[in-house]
């Protein structure tokens, strides 16, 4: 097993505490990989065998590690792994088999129950226990933190209990008061800045497109915003306590105080909200605006789509299958089991380019291929983007960068920022979109460009050139090209199949030119 750098020095401070810990990383970096060479690493310097007990949040989750088992532990059977040995076990799904294996992965539903027991039945005969958490943020809140209830048994041999917590987004309400004391302190960090500077992700760029309401959605959102304040007024006069929280409180306590009376101020506050998010939600712009970005994209890289709701999925997803029949599929919840396998095969297959899916693809999802991706609504938690992110930054064979386009809309109460406190780690470009004409803007690359274009004239390139120069440029507008290094620029020239292509990349060149001049883009 070839790890790289960062793997290895996370394994080093596993072990100098303990064999406990938290690893904060990146998603699509390697954890999984890094995992099994933490199994490896605690059997060969324990004199006692090792029980491993992976908790995963969802059955497909379960299944992609079982398959890393099997290729990576040399005393796992299977294909790619060893001659014979112990078979991983599954309990959650439809699956749950006996856990008297070596190996076991739990769904987290399944196993809120069981899995302690089934730790300290390992304990009491004499072996150690390594608990891995994977996407271990999910595992605070009351009905999860059940999987660590062993921890509290009388005589509990803590010598030989050890534990891993996998996770890119660790910091949850319940991070200090149950992860870090049933799983140990987070032990390494490994960021986006990071894992992009030594190639163990793809090179990345995030857009931010601001979207507009139409005048009719911008008075209702208006009206409703109106109605929310005045109301606000009266509600923290009548429960002055709600001063007090902030928004991760706020609505939760809200909902318990609208719980018995469904015309009390909490409750037509809460209605309010609702109605105000479901004009943002369904601002005509946001279609629009994907459909504009996928023609301009084209189909050469594989598309995800994330929407928020399901509803909204299915509708654009629609309208994507009346534009790209038999190239478009979904994947949700909603949907029958075999059919999100086979909708996932056939975008892994690359039958299908695009991918429209809500929050069954931020987690546990294997879709290295897919480049680009792009989130319709802007209201989903910093935790939820950074996943989403995941999703398209692993590397894989003739992926060489991704995108990441963020929609919201700018009169509303979206976060306009991606990921506010980590832009410092990427490139990010601010664009907007008119609806009407179906038009991008981008201020940094445009001025670029217009400067591109001045020169080309003081160069007295003929009608046709400047013509050729204006497509490329505009191609240019909603890619990221022009932040990739210039040596790799020069290679995309050198390797142009086609003079279209090459004269694509030769306009990079000359926009990368004058970013020189101007510094960072925004």
């Amino acid at each position: 097993m070839e790890l790289y750098p960062w793997q290895q020095d996370c394994l080093k401070t596993w072990r100098d505490n303990d064999f406990r810990g938290i690893v904060h990383v990146v998603t699509g970096a390697g954890k999984t990989v890094m995992a099994m060479a933490a199994i490896r690493l605690l059997q060969e310097s324990q004199p006692f065998p090792i029980q491993v007990r992976v908790v995963v949040p969802t059955a497909s989750l379960a299944r992609q590690w079982i398959t890393a088992m099997r290729r990576f532990l040399p005393d796992c059977s299977g294909s790619g792994g060893g001659s014979g040995g112990e078979i991983p076990g599954q309990y959650g799904g439809v699956r749950k088999d006996s856990p008297d294996r070596r190996y076991m992965v739990y769904v987290v539903n399944s196993a809120r129950d069981v899995i302690s027991r089934h730790i300290l039945e390992g304990l009491n005969q004499g072996m150690g226990v390594l608990l891995i958490t994977d996407e271990c943020h999910h595992y605070a809140s009351p009905e999860n933190r059940r999987i660590f209830s062993y921890l509290s048994a009388p005589n509990l041999p803590r010598e030989r209990c050890f534990s891993l917590g996998l996770s890119a987004t660790p910091y949850v309400e319940g991070y200090e008061s149950v992860l870090v004391p049933s799983l140990g302190r987070e032990i390494f960090r490994y960021s986006f800045s990071e894992a992009t500077a030594a190639r163990n992700v793809c090179r990345f760029s995030v857009f931010q497109i601001a979207l507009s309401f139409t005048a009719d959605e911008l008075q209702q959102y208006d009206s409703v915003s109106y109605q929310l304040a005045v109301l606000l007024k009266c509600l923290l006069k009548e429960y002055p306590q709600l001063t007090a929280l902030d928004q991760l409180y706020f609505f939760p306590y809200l909902r318990h105080l609208a719980a018995d009376d469904p015309e009390s101020l909490p409750a037509k506050f809460l209605e309010l909200t609702r109605q105000r998010s479901q004009i943002t939600y369904t601002a005509q712009a946001r279609n629009a605006c994907v459909l504009d970005l996928i023609a301009e994209l084209g189909l050469s890289r594989q598309i995800l789509v994330f929407g928020e709701r399901i509803d909204q999925a299915d509708d654009i997803y629609q309208i994507l299958c009346r534009q790209y029949p038999s190239r478009t599929g979904r994947y949700h919840s909603a949907l029958p089991p075999q059919a999100r396998r086979n909708v996932l095969e056939r975008f892994q297959t690359g039958e299908l380019r695009i991918l429209v899916t809500c929050r069954s693809l931020d987690e546990g999802v294997d879709v290295p291929a897919a480049a680009v991706g792009i989130i319709l609504s802007g209201t989903s938690t910093g935790r939820q983007r950074t996943q989403r992110l995941g999703r398209i930054l692993r590397i894989s064979e003739g992926k060489r960068t991704a995108c990441m386009y963020y929609l919201y809309v700018k009169e509303s109460s979206e976060e306009s920022a991606f990921l506010p406190d980590t832009e410092d780690d990427f490139p990010v470009c601010s664009l907007s979109y008119e609806m009407f004409n179906h038009s991008f803007c981008h201020p940094a690359y445009e001025r670029l460009a217009a400067r591109v274009l001045d020169l080309a004239k003081d160069r007295r390139l003929d009608e046709r050139q400047m013509r050729e120069m204006r497509r490329c440029l505009l191609e240019g507008l909603i890619r990221s090209d022009w932040l990739l290094p210039e040596e790799e620029v020069a290679e995309r020239i050198r390797q142009a199949e086609n003079i279209r292509e090459k004269n694509y990349w030769v306009c990079v060149k000359e926009i990368q030119k004058g970013q020189e001049e101007s510094g960072r883009p925004d």
